[in-house]
């Protein structure tokens, strides 16, 4: 921990760290360490086949873990959803009736999705 708190003071302000995680422990000790926020990966819709052939993982989880992060930390827990489509709404309001401080839209091509996604945030 110690290592961890004079590496975090050494870094350019600009910089922020992140940690992709479920894990309320492993979250705690990211927070102690000094780490500047939580992502949680919702995100399942069309991920397989984007990520075919490349070692990336997809995540099960769901609202249940970003609450129990919620409950574990004070640190913002951003929440990436599925790519824009006809759940948006729902997958939105969720996350943040879980805690979410932020929601991330992955894979948006068009500025008119960007559009309904702010109009609904």
């Amino acid at each position: 921990s110690g290592t961890a708190r004079s590496w975090t003071t050494a870094r350019p302000d600009s910089m922020r760290y992140y940690l992709f995680t479920t894990t309320p422990a492993l979250a705690r000790e990211a927070a102690a360490a000094g780490i500047d926020a939580l992502v949680v990966d919702l995100e399942r819709r069309g991920k397989r086949q984007r990520q075919h052939g490349y070692d990336f993982e997809i995540n099960t989880q769901g609202v249940r873990e970003v609450r129990r992060l919620v409950q574990a930390v004070s640190l913002p827990v951003l929440v990436r959803i599925n790519p824009p489509g006809p759940r948006t709404r729902e997958e939105i309001r969720r996350a943040v009736d879980a805690g979410a401080s932020e929601i991330m839209l992955p894979m948006a091509r068009r500025a008119d999705e960007v559009a309904r996604f702010v109009d609904l945030v």
